[in-house]
């Protein structure tokens, strides 16, 4: 067994005013992928390195494959790490590369060999083995710090933004890699990046954190759908979320969100979950997948002039200033002619928007599983 669990795991750093980690719970089942994904400085590298052991933990407890690992050493914690660096030594070979962590244990030759070689040709790395890094690309140097790590065969291995120095082609190189590595090793793996593409693409749950909190857990999709509040809202999903400031009122249907350029009438089921925000302060949010140029007839929620455009090929996204202090990013069509002045008379999915109360919880969480099937 190899699952890892975080108990109220936190973490604050001598003279820190605030912890850097703050009571995080993380089950991580056994061999599963989970991301720990968030801005700079938001205590995932911390959270990962405190699994290592490369961070005290201050308070709760932190166990792998049912044994409190606290006190225990890096050595000892059956875990491999690869780094952003790739920290590999350059006057040896890939294969001595990938040895040398082994030879350091004493582990027969024959064993070592054996290993290596495995690990090279799950790698791609075969007909590299006899080179030095310096005769190696950005990528392939990652994958040899895979090697490295792949040979020990740990219960589980930690992934420390090991694809934020290479190129955009070799980040979705390398992300197919990786995610074939795990299909193949079945290893519980541990992944921090600020990249929520890599999360989107990688996890079989993602965590999302932020000033040392855990915001939200949960499968990728679950996350994007239903975000349980306004920062994990626009942190997942690429363009980020629309949101417009506004109230929400009664109306002969129900309620109605009005704001700075948007007006909606909401579906009776959001108007169900956010009856008691009637009269309130409120966040609508809306994807840009979501929004579109409202249809002859189509109820339209909001009018504006497209400021910017960013042509995609298949798709193109128009941002739209509705209001002085609003502008919306649209979804159009690839083929729809758009240009910077047009007016644009914006429509919605009304049954997949998000509305945040004034502390930012998503009131419309509960359906939303339902209303983006």
């Amino acid at each position: 067994m190899a699952e890892v669990v975080l108990n109220r795991v936190t973490k604050t750093y001598p003279g820190a005013k605030e912890a850097a980690v703050n009571e995080v719970d993380l089950t991580i089942d056994d061999g599963e992928f989970v991301v720990l994904v968030g801005p700079s400085g938001c205590g995932k590298s911390t959270t990962l390195r405190m699994i290592a052991g490369l961070e005290e933990i201050t308070a709760g407890s932190l166990s792998i494959g049912g044994r409190v690992v606290n006190d225990v050493p890096p050595r000892d914690r059956d875990i491999a790490m690869v780094f952003q660096s790739y920290a590999l030594y350059p006057h040896m070979t890939v294969a001595e590369n990938m040895a040398f962590g082994l030879k350091l244990r004493k582990m027969p030759k024959v064993e070592i060999a054996k290993r290596v070689d495995a690990a090279a040709e799950m790698l791609g790395l075969t007909e590299y083995l006899a080179r030095k890094p310096k005769a190696l690309s950005g990528g392939q140097r990652q994958r040899v710090a895979m090697g490295r790590a792949i040979v020990r065969q740990p219960s589980v291995f930690l992934f420390d933004e090991p694809l934020s120095n290479l190129d955009a082609k070799l980040r979705v190189q390398m992300r197919v890699q990786i995610a074939a590595l795990h299909r193949s090793l079945r290893t519980t793996m541990v992944y921090v990046t600020h990249d929520q593409v890599e999360a989107m693409t990688l996890a079989d749950r993602i965590a999302v954190m932020s000033m040392g909190y855990l915001q939200q857990y949960g499968a990728p999709m679950e996350v994007y759908r239903q975000p349980k509040n306004r920062f994990v809202a626009g942190f997942i999903g690429s363009p980020a979320m629309n949101f417009v400031p506004g109230r929400l009122v009664p109306h002969r249907d129900g309620l109605a969100f009005e704001g700075h350029g948007c007006n909606l009438v909401l579906p009776a089921a959001h108007a169900a979950a956010c009856a008691d925000a009637s009269g309130a302060e409120v966040t609508l949010g809306l994807r840009p997948q979501q929004v579109h140029a409202a249809a002859d007839g189509e109820p339209v929620v909001a009018t504006g002039e497209i400021t910017h455009t960013e042509h995609m090929g298949s798709e193109t996204f128009a941002h739209t200033r509705v209001d002085a202090d609003t502008i919306l990013v649209v979804r159009l069509p690839g083929d729809l002619l758009a240009s910077v002045g047009d007016t644009l008379r914006v429509g919605v999915e009304p049954h997949r928007v998000h509305v945040f109360d004034a502390s930012g919880v998503n009131l419309t969480r509960a359906i939303q599983g339902e209303s983006n099937a």
